[in-house]
């Protein structure tokens, strides 16, 4: 069963497209009912095997996608690396600072200033998103989906 519903409905009408189309331009040129049926049934079937080697194709990207997360995350268990404890906590300083700026208004009164620091924060805001996606947020995801397959 594919994951993207959408693709493999794409895929269903497509080959069914395709096949009504074939069978119409061969109804022309077969006269008998029993060649045309089995024309039809010899179509269906190989648009079916088609649809399913794109399936487990689709499913062993979507494994090898998933073994390569987890392959990431047991690297940095492994090494113990000090750097992404360094950049998180860094990351979370930051974060604090500029909440308690903006929070007392400890803010310069130039407006350039202001947006400066505005984008600053929405930057420090979407690294830290980043940062706990990656190390939180899709361990269970990419567990599930695993299982799955």
């Amino acid at each position: 069963m594919s994951k993207n519903p959408i693709l493999g409905g794409l895929i269903s009408q497509a080959g069914k497209g395709v096949i009504d189309l074939v069978t119409k331009k061969v109804d022309s040129l077969i006269t008998s009912k029993e060649e045309r049926e089995r024309l039809k049934v010899e179509l269906e079937s190989e648009f079916n095997r088609h649809s399913e080697k794109l399936l487990e194709l689709e499913n062993e990207l979507s494994k090898q996608y998933l073994d390569d997360r987890h392959s990431a995350r047991r690297r940095e268990v492994d090494t113990q690396d000090w750097m992404p404890k360094f950049l998180g906590i860094s990351l979370i300083v930051l974060f604090a600072v500029s909440q308690f700026m903006v929070f007392f208004n400890y803010l310069p009164d130039n407006e350039h200033a202001r947006t400066v620091i505005s984008n600053g924060v929405k930057l420090i805001e979407g690294a830290i998103f980043l940062m706990l996606g990656y190390y939180f947020g899709s361990t269970q995801t990419a567990d599930r989906q695993k299982a799955k397959l």
